[in-house]
């Protein structure tokens, strides 16, 4: 209902302004130019579609800020595309082509405007198409088809080896198992670690609640070490966020209490964690030494199938004190989500290349209509219907080219600012977007001029005769 009121009250200024135009004119206006200033006050239709907008959203600062968004791009989009004609007409250039630049740089006005809406609507599907194909290819890594479904938590000492062996004797996909003591951090640097918090962010998760230690010989394949370097004896390794925010360097001396005992630690490393690929994460990860003389439980996670629901029978038999989580079913609606998603995302990008090309392709032919007295003027000068044919072509491609690569530019850094700042995703350059994009607008533009320029140069022709 909104969509449809909306697109009502955009209608009313946009088809009644022009209509009101054409039947207002007068006589004396079919038999020569005319300049006459009438129905000024028509002009006030455009308060139809402001005035909702203005109450239904006057509060919420997002609204605006894309509105302000969009009107700064139109403008930077239109003029460094103006600035590259300009720079353009200073290369020498066959006949053609230089007639062509010259007609784009000869109304600055006019010219800034075409490429500001060609290069805006440009921008805005490939915008589009970026954060979809950035956004799939994401959950696609972060939850793999062979991702873990299972976890079994609380394996003792004794029976660590058997559960093992059962899981691998049924060729179980699995990770390694993890040795578990809860406990908190205490003290950083010989300090309370509360004392740590950065002021105005929310509070720690570390330092609100007990959490799961682990230690082990190497850190797991799947962290990554962004500062420092793993060590052998007397070692902790802290995932990233939680250095950000407990402003921990390498070398700071953590104390912990585990299971009554108080233990002390110095950082070695700083890992960048996934928490979404569904493995076994820790905040922190010690080195065997440290928790020596601390008693734990072990966990392992793994992926189940239909046909291993007779083991997890067993399993739950031979080994009563394991609690094993079967998330299979969670997974699942997982990963129904995300194919919806996905294919809401494909259909909402699909219409917006389709609406962007349809309105690329009513701007070119509005724009390439105007050229009508001009053609008339170059044959009346004896140009030939080549030359005119090269000198249009030329001009189009020319706009078409430049507006798809300044878009692609625009693109790339608004995908990027929203990877890095909106999803906190990282982000590199589409290389093939910048073929792709001038190569649609190009297209789009050879459909029209085929679909226009033999009318045009045909009706020229009748008139000279």
């Amino acid at each position: 209902m909104i969509a449809v009121v909306s697109s009502l009250c955009i209608g009313v200024p946009a088809l009644g302004i022009p209509l009101y135009k054409l039947i207002s004119v007068s006589s004396v206006e079919v038999l020569q130019s005319v300049d006459e200033n009438r129905g000024g006050f028509i002009y006030f239709l455009i308060l139809v579609p402001l005035i909702p907008l203005l109450v239904a959203y006057r509060d919420n600062n997002l609204v605006w800020i894309v509105l302000a968004g969009i009107i700064g791009l139109f403008v930077v989009l239109g003029a460094i595309s103006v600035i590259f004609t300009w720079l353009l007409s200073k290369v020498s250039l066959p006949v053609s082509m230089k007639l062509a630049v010259s007609r784009i740089n000869r109304s600055k006005r006019h010219t800034g405007l075409q490429y500001g809406a060609l290069g805006l609507s440009l921008m805005l599907l490939t915008t589009i198409w970026l954060v979809r194909s950035d956004l799939l290819s994401d959950w696609q890594r972060t939850l793999p088809v062979d991702a873990p479904n299972a976890f079994a938590l609380n394996i003792g000492e004794h029976e660590k080896q058997s559960y093992l062996e059962a899981l691998d004797g049924n060729n179980i996909q699995r990770s390694e198992a993890f040795p578990i003591s809860r406990g908190r951090l205490t003290e950083i640097n010989g300090e309370d670690a509360q004392l740590r918090q950065k002021q105005g962010l929310e509070q720690e998760d570390a330092l609100t609640r007990e959490l799961n230690f682990t230690y082990a010989e190497t850190l797991p394949s799947y962290n990554d070490v962004i500062e420092g370097e793993w060590t052998k004896t007397n070692g902790v390794s802290v995932e990233k966020d939680v250095a950000e925010n407990l402003n921990l360097k390498i070398g700071d001396k953590l104390g912990f209490t585990i299971n009554g005992q108080k233990i002390t630690a110095n950082v070695n490393s700083i890992r960048f964690v996934e928490w979404r690929d569904m493995k076994p994460n820790f905040y922190f990860i010690f080195t065997p030494d440290v928790m020596a003389n601390i008693p734990s439980a072990w966990l392992v996670s793994f992926r189940l199938e239909d046909k291993d629901n007779q083991l997890i029978g067993e399993l739950s038999r031979n080994h009563p004190t394991v609690s094993l989580m079967d998330i299979r079913l969670m997974g699942e609606k997982i990963q129904g989500l995300l194919s919806q998603i996905v294919w809401s995302i494909t259909v909402l990008a699909a219409l917006g290349v389709l609406s962007g090309v349809l309105l690329i392709f009513t701007l070119l032919r509005l724009s390439l209509s105007q050229r009508q007295a001009e053609i008339r003027l170059y044959r009346t000068l004896g140009a030939s219907r080549r030359r005119i044919v090269r000198t249009i072509w030329a001009e189009y491609g020319i706009m078409a080219i430049t507006a798809g690569l300044v878009a692609t530019l625009g693109a790339e850094v608004v995908v990027g600012s929203i990877m890095k700042f909106g999803f906190e995703l990282p982000w590199s350059w589409h290389l093939s977007t910048w073929v792709m994009v001038p190569a649609i607008a190009f297209v789009t533009l050879a459909l029209v001029l085929f679909s226009l320029i033999r009318q045009m140069l045909t009706t020229s022709q009748k008139q000279f005769a």
